[in-house]
């Protein structure tokens, strides 16, 4: 290893003209770093569309419930999970019993194949 120095500096590739990320983006054009000193550049605001809880009364449904407040026989939203942790611990407590399995039956295994092998 006499060539080896972790100092050298690689000769990284160029920038490729045409990127993948081209054909995702939909071809937008983008703005080079002359067209941006000329051009006053202002990206469009973003558009946000609302959509509500629930159906208006008209439409047949119990009319539009305040954001954040729960209705109905059960208050529980559908798209309501457990605490992350919980699940967390749950999924640790599994993981650590199934590990304290495989040491133990490690030890089995070990001091059966120790015992026939001395006799």
């Amino acid at each position: 290893m006499a060539a080896y120095d972790p100092q050298a500096r690689r000769v990284r590739p160029s920038v490729a003209d045409d990127s993948p990320v081209d054909d995702l983006l939909g071809h937008i054009p983008l703005a080079t770093s002359e067209n941006r000193a000329d051009e006053s550049y202002a990206p469009e605001p973003p558009v946000v569309v609302t959509v509500p809880d629930s159906l208006l009364e008209s439409e047949g449904g119990e009319g539009l419930v305040p954001e954040g407040v729960p209705s109905g026989p059960d208050p529980v939203r559908s798209f309501d999970t457990p605490p992350v942790e919980m699940t967390d611990e749950n999924a640790d407590r599994l993981q650590r019993m199934a590990v304290l399995g495989a040491v133990v039956a490690f030890l089995v295994v070990l001091s059966a194949w120790r015992r026939h092998r001395r006799s």
